[in-house]
């Protein structure tokens, strides 16, 4: 199926869902690690290649203090941004920022 039905196919979902229209469309390409799956996340060696396949995002705001993930075979995720202070144990992650 052309990525612009899909695309419009969601959008009809996401309207009828949430009475108005998305603010935003994302898409990111799919791949396949054939080999060294995680073994990238320590300089490792990896066999990846691209596949047919996407993944396609709609957004839009809400007045929840939450971000509310709906996808097609899996449960409804939310999560609060309440709390949204980084935890010492996750400073190691943020050396690309200095």
């Amino acid at each position: 199926m052309l990525e612009s039905t899909r695309i419009k196919k969601l959008t009809a979902k996401y309207e009828k869902k949430f009475a108005s229209s998305p603010t935003h469309t994302f898409t990111s390409p799919g791949r396949i690690e054939l080999l060294g799956n995680h073994t990238d996340h320590n300089n490792g060696l990896v066999l990846v290649s691209s596949v047919n396949l996407n993944i396609i995002a709609l957004v839009g705001k809400n007045d929840t203090n939450k971000v509310v993930c709906y996808s097609s075979g899996f449960k409804k995720v939310e999560v609060s941004l309440k709390n949204l202070k980084l935890k010492e144990s996750e400073y190691e992650y943020l050396d690309f920022l200095s």
